[in-house]
């Protein structure tokens, strides 16, 4: 699209926004100055009707990128929803708004499930005040203290009126608000005092008020106008006129001076008023304070016209949360994951979650929640550790845990960073990922190391939607027991085969039912999956078969036992899709089964690359039958109404088997169970009856609906003062 403009400037407007009056004029002004390569506008939501729009955090601080010089060496772009352009050269603030009109176009529901897409395609974005970011913007309904409408400037009314009717929408009536935006400058050398008269200034917030969060640096602009004689130059070296802050008590005292300074973006001449923005970072303690801003002769004086503004402080509750998330993309842990943070920023969007995470150092850009290292590294495991050897790890780190809470110098520097994370958060909870049982031991101790370290760090510790068992041997079993009787809550996500092994281990409090978080995965836009489908040569209205197979280094058992089975869906006219859950990793990677069974059914289409986590939501949500031994298939096509043949791997333990009939006991969609001893005729069979019931389809579950939400919710209202 920008590469269709051919004028110097190019202006981005989307199909719900209405400049406003000052802006059009505005754009007759085009910087001149070569050094302007971009400018940022400001965007007011209007909000509960059309003539008033939201001042308040997030909405007030709103401000994107819409001015752009017509040169390809500056469109840096990137794919990612929600990510801000990096550009070079010095950018501008502009006041004059854009209003945006999604809050009244769209209804409740339809915001909610927007922002719920939005969460799952980047999971952890965060406002600079500390909020979930979508939820945040798109749900001002939910917001903990109810946003403060201003009125819309009379002059522009009618434009945005005129805008409403044509989009079919209601009218009625709002103050001026300032558009922000960056704007980078040099850095230099001499000191150039300016004439007495030239230190008279008039320098203003942009906005009344604001809210921070501990911790997190946000930007405030400030509106500066020279009333002197000579222009203040945008100097090179850092030494000429700037913005500078300082923090207040409510009284006027001085906490701390100098907290931050500003370059300005560009010169300002006699009469001329800009806007500056400016990075603050907030005092350490929550608490209402006063932030000063005033304009400084760099090195030679301030020109004593400050301006005020009252600041709230707010302290961002924080949820450590252990995932059992993998540095390559497996569609079953990520949706688990997904599904929790999607819930938490709908439902609880002032907590900030911090995920504990194997591979902290390895970006993966589709999570922007703040990664921290989990116990894998404090129990120093690796492929060949021996149960015994991690054991007395487990002992150093909870003894390195009581010696936190004692004050006292730790033993294992390796065990600082989980020690820290940990006490930093107010909540400890556990999404398993199925990792609880002996056949994923690695991930059983990791957990359980977790667990226990918030319980000695005193921590209330939340185990969610987690299947438990089986266990073999003495050290598996005491681990497990003491991580179950370490949480304050369990929540299982089958039905009893979870509960009876914990009233094995003697925990019986606090036992709570809930579904697999990835049930509450959101399905991704209809579009996007037809344009999948389609690149793969797929008939879209055809009606089609979903199968997924574990990769394994040495190949999925059940690949026989598919192979047939895709024979039995052929002949029932369905087309066939290999749907991958696993991609990127060193071993055991699910294209290779896709394509192993392709060789012997060249009917069936293997997705690779892997689409989006939402996009293979909504595949299996619109398929006719899901087969495969991918646990995470037959969850969704259970939240979907679809119904599912697993195949699961019954010959050492009964975990895979196990987990399937708990997730038959939490749905009527029928869902059924073939293993290796039963055959491949058994499974034919099978799947024969399945495609004949009819299964009625259900839209995503609704996020409230899950335990955790009200359990966090209601800890947050209880026991974190915010």
């Amino acid at each position: 699209m920008y590469a269709q403009c051919s004028r110097r400037w190019i202006f981005r407007i989307d199909g719900d926004e209405v400049p406003s009056v000052a802006l059009v004029e505005r754009l007759g002004e085009l910087p001149e100055d070569p050094r302007v390569t971009h400018v940022f506008v400001g965007r007011q939501w209007l909000w509960p009707v059309p003539d008033t729009f939201l001042a308040d955090d997030p909405w007030g601080s709103d401000v994107s990128l819409r001015l752009l010089r017509d040169d390809v060496a500056l469109m840096l772009f990137l794919p990612l929803v929600h990510d801000v352009p990096s550009i070079p050269g010095q950018g501008l603030f502009w006041e004059e708004p854009i209003y945006h009109l999604d809050l009244l176009l769209n209804s409740m529901r339809d915001r909610e499930e927007k922002a719920a897409r939005y969460e799952a395609l980047r999971p952890g974005l965060r406002t600079q005040s500390g909020y979930a970011l979508n939820s945040s913007y798109y749900l001002p309904e939910a917001a903990f203290d109810p946003p403060r409408p201003v009125p819309v400037p009379s002059v522009d009314i009618a434009r945005l009126m005129s805008a409403l009717d044509a989009a079919e929408q209601p009218p009625t009536r709002s103050e001026e608000h300032v558009a922000v935006v960056p704007a980078r400058v040099l850095l230099g050398m001499v000191p150039e005092p300016l004439a007495e008269q030239d230190y008279r200034a008039k320098i203003e917030f942009c906005a009344n008020r604001a809210v921070f969060a501990v911790e997190r640096p946000r930007m405030i602009t400030v509106r500066i106008t020279n009333l002197g004689t000579e222009p203040w130059r945008a100097r090179d070296d850092g030494l000429g006129v700037m913005v500078g802050a300082r923090w207040c008590d409510l009284s006027g005292s001085v906490l701390e001076a100098d907290v931050a300074r500003s370059l300005l973006p560009c010169d300002v001449a006699p009469g001329t008023t800009i806007v500056v923005p400016i990075d603050v970072p907030p005092p350490a303690s929550p608490g209402e304070y006063v932030l000063e801003a005033d304009l400084v002769n760099e090195q030679v004086r301030w020109f004593d016209c400050p301006c005020s503004m009252a600041v709230r402080v707010r302290r961002t509750p924080k949820i450590v949360v252990c995932t059992g998330r993998l540095p390559f993309r497996h569609f079953g842990h990520d949706a688990i994951v997904r599904g929790a943070l999607v819930a938490l920023a709908r439902h609880c969007p002032d907590v900030e979650p911090v995920l504990l995470d194997s591979s902290p150092g390895v970006q993966r850009p589709d999570f922007a929640a703040e990664m921290r290292p989990d116990a894998f590294a404090a129990l120093a495991i690796e492929r060949r550790s021996t149960r015994s050897a991690v054991a007395l790890r487990l002992a150093a780190l909870l003894r390195d845990a009581r010696r936190a809470t004692q004050g006292r110098e730790l033993s294992h520097e390796r065990n600082r960073e989980l020690i820290e994370t940990v006490n930093g958060g107010d909540l400890v909870l556990l999404l398993s990922a199925g990792a609880l049982a002996s056949r994923y031991w690695h991930g059983l101790w990791t957990h359980a190391a977790v667990a226990l370290v918030g319980r000695r760090l005193g921590k209330p510790v939340v185990l969610a939607g987690v299947g438990v068992g089986p266990y073999r041997g003495f050290w598996d079993r005491l681990v497990a027991s003491a991580m179950f009787r370490s949480a304050s809550t369990v929540m299982t996500r089958d039905g009893g085969a979870s509960r009876r092994e914990l009233l094995r281990f003697g925990v019986r409090r606090h036992l709570v039912a809930g579904e697999d978080l990835a049930r509450f995965m959101v399905r991704g836009p209809e579009a996007e999956t037809l344009r999948v489908l389609a690149g793969q040569g797929l008939d879209v209205d055809a009606a089609y078969a979903v199968v997924s197979m574990r990769g394994t280094s040495g190949g999925d058992p059940l690949v026989p036992i598919a192979s047939e089975l895709l024979e039995e869906l052929t002949d029932l006219g369905l087309t066939l899709i290999y749907l991958p859950h696993v991609e990127g990793a060193e071993e055991g990677n699910d294209v290779e089964e896709g394509l192993r069974l392709a060789r012997s059914n060249p009917l069936l289409k293997v997705l690779d690359p892997m689409p989006t986590d939402a996009v293979i939501v909504d595949i299996i949500a619109r398929a006719a039958v899901a087969v495969g031994s991918r646990f995470h298939l037959s969850v969704i096509a259970a939240g979907a109404g679809v119904g599912a043949l697993a195949l699961v791997d019954d010959r050492g333990d009964d975990y895979d088997r196990r987990r399937v009939d708990g997730l038959r006991r939490t749905t009527d969609t029928p869902i059924e169970v073939v293993g290796l001893a039963d055959g491949a005729s058994e499974a034919r069979q099978v799947l024969a009856g399945l495609v004949r019931r009819q299964s009625p389809r259900r839209p995503t579950p609704d996020l409230a609906d899950h335990p955790v939400v009200e359990l966090v919710r209601r800890f947050v209202e209880t026991e974190v003062s915010v």
